[in-house]
């Protein structure tokens, strides 16, 4: 009897794991597009094509390294906009979680960084293929719907752009697979799976609700998870709604980085990191029988990711699309700068909506069989939506770790665009007067160091009051444009700098 009971059981196992095994299929064509970054994993950056030039690379790199200092108890958010400090970085960083997370593992690293990406990346494959067979699929219809998926150089557009954090959006589609299920249970699991979505990136939140409705299989388990969600991500958006009342109000309007309509079939010469693989969308119509609702979630998702100005390309803006009415009628959605990350969450449901076409027809194995094999075959796409190999110190670090000063903090003069102040603070380790956001403030002192990195002269009081808050040096470091002018400035005002770069404050 025992043999008898085992052996079904054993059975069993058996073919779960091999059902699970499908899984590998699309890991293995994210990593066929991937290749060129593999080969560069422990010598180079992923991300932008000049990481240390941009402002959401640099931010997040730092924020990385400032959480692994905060867990030993020393917080560089006072160390910065100094003497006041930061008190938030919810204007600046709004999703700080992951990076949190990230530095109780130690400061960032070359090999850290993209270790990281990497991870949030097969999360995301395996996640679109958990999702499939939550819905129904057969395991190979799954994977065949992920490939695509895997094979889409749009997946890269948040590395290229140096924002790993974008690509967490595994809470959002387990929570869409949890939803496929009916009790209590598996609603507490979607609403704090939703609520970890919405802490990961808050628009990402938003969509997964709109992505979602038409998704619901039961009353009872989004009932449950509403009240869960609602509950555990309160503290969140109370803390980020308190930080955002201190948000600079110039900043860029909502649709500038949107997902062109041409990237939808790759019909349009541009940027790979813009194209969908070209046959996602065709392949996804393969749901319009029993799959619709798929591919009426995917089609919300695209909406969202057009942004609220459609453009064909990256031109000229074909008219008003829907997200612009959301807007209209919720002035806060205008803040979604880049609606082109939706896309993250609405391409796993478009290979969700494949898988499902593809399980109900005659030769699906064979046609699944051809998909991946197009899939695989996108890889130089792939290959070319992120750069890899970069610079793993950013420029002027070495003058930075051996400045002539004595202890005390710093004005980095040219430090303010793209943040680039942020970059070299791990080196140097000193308090800065820039603040965290691209721009300075309107305190005198701030006032006083834009006209001087400009080449103008201070308003009077400005050195007394800088070596009243302890500031022991000013460096003037090319990053961005020319720093001629600020430079003979200061050779005018504190005599010429005995180290190139690099100016004492007597005191």
């Amino acid at each position: 009897m025992t043999t008898l009971r085992s052996e079904p059981q054993s059975a069993t196992g058996v073919a779960a794991r091999a059902r699970a095994a499908w899984a590998l299929v699309p890991l293995a064509v994210l990593a066929c597009g991937l290749k060129g970054p593999l080969m560069s994993l422990g010598r180079g950056l992923w991300g932008p094509q000049d990481p240390w030039r941009n402002g959401d690379f640099v931010v997040g790199w730092w924020w990385w390294w400032a959480a692994s200092e905060r867990w030993r108890g020393i917080d560089w958010l006072a160390r910065v906009d100094w003497p006041e400090g930061m008190t938030t970085i919810a204007p600046v960083i709004p999703n700080p979680l992951d990076m949190a997370i990230l530095g109780l593992l130690g400061p960032p690293t070359p090999l850290a960084w993209n270790l990281a990406q990497g991870g949030h990346l097969v999360a995301l494959v395996l996640s679109a293929f958990v999702l499939g067979r939550a819905a129904g699929a057969a395991p190979w219809a799954s994977a065949a719907g992920a490939s695509l998926v895997a094979a889409s150089p749009v997946l890269l557009h948040e590395v290229a752009g140096g924002r790993p954090s974008g690509l967490v959006v595994w809470p959002g589609l387990l929570c869409l697979a949890c939803l496929q299920r009916a009790g209590w249970r598996w609603g507490v699991a979607a609403g704090l799976l939703a609520a970890l979505q919405g802490v990961a990136y808050a628009w990402h939140g938003l969509a997964l609700v709109l992505i979602g409705l038409p998704l619901v299989r039961s009353g009872r388990t989004l009932g449950v998870g509403v009240l869960v969600g609602a509950l555990a991500v309160a503290p969140y958006l109370i803390w980020l709604l308190d930080g955002l009342a201190g948000v600079p109000t110039d900043l860029p309007q909502a649709g500038y980085t949107a997902l062109p309509l041409g990237g939808l079939f790759a019909l349009k010469p541009m940027p790979p990191r813009f194209l969908l693989h070209p046959l996602l969308i065709v392949a996804s119509l393969l749901a319009l029988g029993r799959g619709r609702r798929w591919l009426a979630a995917g089609a919300i998702g695209l909406t969202l990711a057009v942004g609220p100005a459609p453009t064909w390309d990256l031109g000229e803006p074909l008219g008003a699309g829907p997200w612009a009415w959301v807007a209209w009628a919720f002035p806060p959605a205008a803040r979604m700068h880049h609606p082109i990350r939706v896309t993250l969450l609405a391409l796993p449901v478009l290979g969700v909506a494949a898988a499902v076409g593809l399980d109900r027809l005659r030769w699906g194995r064979g046609v699944a069989a051809g998909l991946v094999l197009a899939a695989a075959a996108n890889h130089r796409a792939m290959d070319q939506a992120s750069s890899y190999d970069r610079p793993t110190t950013p420029p002027f670090a070495d003058v930075a770790a051996a400045l002539p000063l004595p202890d005390g903090p710093v004005i980095d003069l040219l430090g303010m665009p793209h943040s680039t102040a942020l970059s070299l603070q791990p080196y140097h380790r000193r308090p800065i007067l820039e603040p965290l956001w691209g721009r300075r403030t309107d305190r005198p002192l701030q006032r006083g160091a834009e006209a001087l990195s400009r080449g103008e002269s201070p308003p009077p009081g400005f050195w007394s009051e800088a070596e009243a808050d302890g500031f022991v040096g000013v460096l003037v470091l090319d990053r961005f444009g020319d720093g001629a002018p600020a430079r003979e400035r200061l050779d005018q005002t504190l005599g010429e700098s005995a180290f190139a770069g690099v100016h004492v404050l007597a005191h």
